[in-house]
């Protein structure tokens, strides 16, 4: 019966083995202990020893890299029909290929999430105004810091027409700077104006 070798593990750390040369040839007779070929190793080059008794009627792979357990040669009895072995070689060749390219997609598919849309955002409608109005409390009570309301008063800044920009809409130094720069009406010019009529009153005579 046909015995298949296979590139042994002849380190912890090998993958593969490279075939540097054979030293039998397809049609010799081989005994236990003979020498089949020259392996080369991640660590050293190692000799490859039969444990078979027949004839080499098969070499897989003349020269070069072979993977641990990939099939090398057939040793069987002269003259016997190895084709069905070899056919199972072949399929269990292409059944590795198939499992090592499905391997590799099954990651890139994961790692690959098909995007998922995203709602459209709502669009917002910006005010023309660029000077945002001062909110007073429904109190009545502007809050303003002790520096910002004497900031005020000395440059004559009405305080209820600025926009806080403190903690909780409070008036800082800042905002009086800004409204001392940019300019803000006064106390002065936001004060209702009082129309005064004057009545002459030469116009009209005593009336009995």
């Amino acid at each position: 019966m046909a015995e298949v070798i296979r590139m042994p593990r002849l380190s912890d750390t090998m993958e593969e083995g490279n075939i540097v040369s054979w030293l039998k040839s397809v049609g010799d007779k081989v005994e236990p202990g003979d020498i089949l070929a020259e392996v080369e190793t991640d660590k050293a080059t190692m000799e490859l020893e039969s444990f078979n008794d027949g004839v080499l009627l098969h070499i897989g792979v003349p020269e070069g890299p072979v993977a641990v357990e990939g099939v090398i040669a057939i040793i069987g009895d002269e003259g016997e029909d190895i084709s069905g072995v070899l056919k199972e070689i072949e399929n269990e060749s292409s059944n590795g290929v198939a499992k090592s390219e499905e391997a590799k997609e099954e990651p890139a598919q994961e790692s690959s999430p098909a995007p998922t849309p995203q709602p459209a955002a709502p669009k917002t409608t910006t005010p023309a105004s660029a000077t945002p109005s001062p909110s007073i409390p429904a109190d009545g009570r502007i809050k303003a810091s002790p520096l910002a309301r004497k900031m005020a008063e000395e440059s004559g800044i009405d305080i209820s027409r600025i926009q806080g920009t403190g903690e909780n809409g409070r008036i800082v130094k800042r905002d009086i700077d800004n409204a001392i720069e940019h300019g803000v009406p006064s106390a002065a010019s936001s004060a209702p104006m009082q129309m005064q009529i004057g009545i002459d009153e030469s116009q009209y005579g005593d009336r009995p």
